[in-house]
């Protein structure tokens, strides 16, 4: 138990930098990027190995992270469809998701 704590302790500050992040880079979309060249963008984002629990809080992240939203969760609770406004490269977004939401999160709940 106090390792999850310790982790979710970890992962607070980690997820606020993400924010931050996110914050700066949709500012800079809607202030330098006219909407024409704006690539918005859905894309299938395989939740499978999650539990519900973390499910939830994932695509809670998503939504709340300035850029991007959940849109929806399949029937099967295996795929989540998730919205971005400027996506370069689909695989580039999920991997950017993996790697600085569900990995961090993973780190938490599964401590």
């Amino acid at each position: 138990m106090l390792r999850r704590i310790f982790a979710f302790l970890a992962w607070v500050p980690l997820y606020v930098f993400e924010l931050v992040k996110a914050n700066v880079a949709l500012a800079k979309v809607i202030l330098f990027v006219p909407n024409s060249k704006l690539r918005p963008n859905f894309f299938d984002l395989d939740v499978s190995d999650l539990s519900r629990f973390e499910t939830l809080m994932l695509s809670h992240l998503i939504t709340l992270t300035p850029g991007t939203t959940s849109a929806e969760l399949s029937d099967d609770a295996t795929t989540l469809v998730v919205h971005a406004i400027d996506i370069d490269s689909v695989e580039a977004v999920r991997a950017d998701i993996q790697r600085h939401l569900k990995g961090p999160l993973l780190r938490w709940t599964r401590s």
